[in-house]
């Protein structure tokens, strides 16, 4: 009997925790798009990065959404942020907040006819104290067992203030910690307000703000030729800082058509040039090589320069790294590549300029060249390649076939007297193994 109460009782219980207010962050993708900072004039404000810490819902302080917020402090952390102009200068000012705002939309939930209002509380800064953030949001929840989105404007200048932030701008870097929930009651302004109480019925929210702009930059190495794309070869994006492994977001390829070398530059220099845009971003890559595709081959008249491009990496505040060196290059149609590499088929293969190319090229150069039997190996190479290459290049498995058997020979021929020094010890080892004689042992039974 008491088994039936006990299992009766939970369920009510489990009932009642489906079921009642509850406020949700507007949006379910990984990275939420529904956060914006700026002033309360319409369209006047930043997209700001968001991410969840878990696969889980934002439903207590150990899994909060992530809100990345880049700030200033009147040090040209303006010109590093990737908002484009004038939009950059809407970043928060930690020296003075003032008419600044995180508008957090979210989706609120009730299950019965009681009305509700929308608050938010702030922790406060190294301590277990939460205070709830202003007055109650100005729209009352009054519909039952229906959901309404809301636009929570929230004051920077109050929540710092609340969050116990005493000199943002010596901190340059700082987390603040916000709740939203639902009341039937109204609350004043400072009450506490604790996440034990609301549960899993709030939303969390952790806006992480930073003022601190990466230093160091990309180097970059060669822009290599492809059939409407570049190559970039890079590296240095290690040493770049405000970038690590969870903070890095994007690797960016600018396009800047003044031909000029823009090292150093900021992004919002970059952008300042007529015409340069981004053509491509990427996840974080830090070294090795980027392909910038959907470029426009050049033609005949045209100089080898149509693009000039610079790099450069951006984190999740949306801060990007000083700019690259820059190098200009045009890419080019398949039939003129294979005419200019001269080696039909790896070009095919490759699709681009390459090393392993450049070293078959200087064997034909250095060595078949030089004696007439060479000559005539090339030759009849010349004559039938250009056919095949054409076909080989429209497919793909092909591709990829002479890709390998390219990349096979290279490292034989380079690596030739290593491989045959692994050879031999191995052939040594099998044949001392041969000579081991099994040993065996004899037992004579007990008499």
């Amino acid at each position: 009997m008491y088994k039936y109460i006990i299992f009766f009782i939970s369920q009510i219980f489990f009932i009642q925790t489906l079921f009642g207010e509850v406020v949700t962050p507007n949006g379910t993708d990984e990275i939420d798009p529904t956060i914006l900072v700026g002033t309360l004039a319409v369209g006047n404000d930043n997209l700001m990065i968001t991410e969840r810490t878990s696969s889980q819902k934002p439903n207590s302080t150990t899994y909060p959404q992530k809100v990345y917020i880049a700030a200033h402090t009147g040090a040209g952390e303006v010109n590093n942020v990737r908002f484009s102009a004038p939009k950059n200068l809407l970043i928060p000012d930690l020296g003075n907040p003032a008419n600044s705002y995180v508008k957090v939309s979210l989706e609120a939930y009730k299950s019965d006819s009681v009305e509700y209002y929308l608050y938010a509380s702030v922790k406060r800064d190294n301590e277990t104290t939460w205070k709830v953030l202003g007055d109650h949001h100005l729209k009352t929840l009054v519909t039952n067992n229906a959901s309404e989105p809301f636009t929570f404007n929230v004051s920077i200048d109050d929540l710092l203030e609340k969050a116990n932030i005493v000199d943002p701008v010596a901190k340059l870097e700082f987390t603040v910690s916000v709740f939203f929930f639902l009341s039937s009651e109204i609350i004043a302004a400072d009450a506490p307000a604790l996440p034990s109480t609301y549960g899993t019925k709030a939303a969390y929210y952790d806006f992480l703000f930073s003022a601190k702009v990466p230093v160091n930059r990309i180097t970059l190495v060669e822009l290599k030729k492809g059939d409407g794309r570049l190559k970039a070869i890079f590296e240095g994006g290690k040493t770049i800082t405000q970038m690590s492994t969870d903070l890095a977001y994007k690797t960016l390829a600018i396009d800047l058509p003044d031909g000029g070398d823009h090292a150093d530059d900021t992004f919002q220099d970059a952008m300042g040039v007529v015409g340069s845009t981004v053509k491509v971003e990427v996840d974080a890559v830090k070294d090795g090589y980027l392909d910038i595709k959907g470029l426009e081959n050049r033609t005949e008249s045209e100089p080898d320069d149509k693009y000039n491009f610079s790099l450069a990496m951006m984190n999740k505040y949306q801060f990007v790294s000083l700019l690259s060196n820059s190098m200009a290059k045009s890419p080019e149609k398949i039939e003129a590549l294979l005419e200019k590499q001269a080696c039909f088929i790896m070009t095919a293969g490759f699709g681009e300029e390459h090393f392993v190319i450049d070293y078959f090229r200087h064997i034909r150069d250095e060595l078949l060249l030089t004696n007439i039997l060479g000559k005539k190996i090339v030759g009849l190479y010349y004559m039938y390649s250009p056919h095949y290459a054409k076909m080989i290049y429209q497919n793909e498995n092909a591709r990829w076939w002479v890709r390998m058997i390219s990349y096979g020979a290279y490292y034989l021929m380079n690596y030739f007297g290593f491989l045959l020094l692994i050879m031999g010890f191995a052939i040594l080892a099998v044949k001392k193994s041969r000579k081991i004689k099994p040993c065996v042992q004899r037992y004579q039974s007990f008499k």
